[in-house]
C-alpha cells in the first residue's frame, strides 16, 4: 500500500507522478555600444528561436549598421527584429558606421584650386588649399566670414557639412584695406629720395 500526502492530505492508493519541467533560460543584453537607446534585455528559451528587438539605438554622426557579439564588431553579426537560434546567451554590441560629410571652401574673391573635402565625423581637416589674392595676405581659413574661429589642419569634422571663408578682414597684414599698386611705388620712389638726401648731406 502506497501512502501519500499532498497539501496535508493523506491518500492511500496508487498514483503516478509527473515530472516537472522548466525550460532553460537566459538573457539576451543590449549595448549602445557609444551611443544610446539600446533595447532592454530579453529572455532566449533554450530550442526556441527569438526574434531580436526591433527598436534601434542611435549615435551622433553614425548610422547604425546593426549588432555584433563582439564590441569591436569581429563577432557574429545579427540584425534588428532578426532571429537568434543559438543557445548561448550574450551580449549584442550595436555596429557603427562613421557618416561622411563635405568641406567646402569659400575663397572670398581668391584664386586656386580649393577641391571639397569628404571627411567622416571625427577626422581630422588634414592638408588645406591655399588661395591667392592680388595685394592680399592670405591668413587662414574661418568658420565664417567674418567673427568666425580660425581652423587648422587637426581640426576635426563634425556631424554636419562645413563651409570655410577667408575672413574678409585678413588683408593687407589683417587691416581690412586693399594696398592700391602706386603706394608701393610711391614707397620705394620716397626711399630713393631718403637716401640720395643722405648721401647729399655728407657729400
Amino acid at each position: 500500500i502506497l501512502v501519500f500526502e499532498f497539501d496535508g492530505t493523506t491518500e492511500i492508493g496508487d498514483k503516478t507522478l509527473y515530472a516537472k519541467w522548466t525550460q532553460n533560460s537566459c538573457s539576451i543584453t543590449y549595448n549602445a555600444n557609444g551611443g544610446s537607446g539600446a533595447p532592454s534585455a530579453q529572455t532566449k528559451y533554450c530550442g526556441t528561436n527569438l526574434t531580436l528587438s526591433s527598436k534601434t539605438p542611435t549615435r551622433d554622426g553614425h548610422t547604425f549598421e546593426g549588432w555584433d557579439t563582439k564590441s569591436d564588431g569581429s563577432g557574429d553579426d545579427y540584425t534588428a527584429g532578426g532571429k537568434y537560434t543559438s543557445n548561448t546567451c550574450t551580449t549584442l554590441y550595436a555596429k557603427w558606421k562613421k557618416r561622411s560629410y563635405t568641406l567646402s571652401f569659400d575663397k572670398n574673391g581668391g584664386a586656386g584650386v580649393c577641391n571639397d573635402k569628404t571627411l567622416a565625423s571625427g577626422e581630422k581637416y588634414g592638408t588645406l588649399c591655399t588661395p591667392t589674392k592680388a595685394n592680399h595676405k592670405f591668413d587662414g581659413w574661418y568658420t565664417a566670414k567674418t567673427g568666425g574661429t580660425k581652423v587648422t589642419s587637426d581640426t576635426k569634422m563634425g556631424t554636419s557639412n562645413v563651409t570655410l571663408y577667408v575672413d574678409v578682414n585678413a588683408v593687407d597684414g589683417g587691416n581690412g584695406t586693399e594696398e592700391h599698386p602706386l603706394k608701393s611705388i610711391q614707397v620705394a620712389i620716397d626711399s630713393i629720395k631718403h637716401v640720395v638726401k643722405e648721401v647729399y648731406i655728407h657729400v
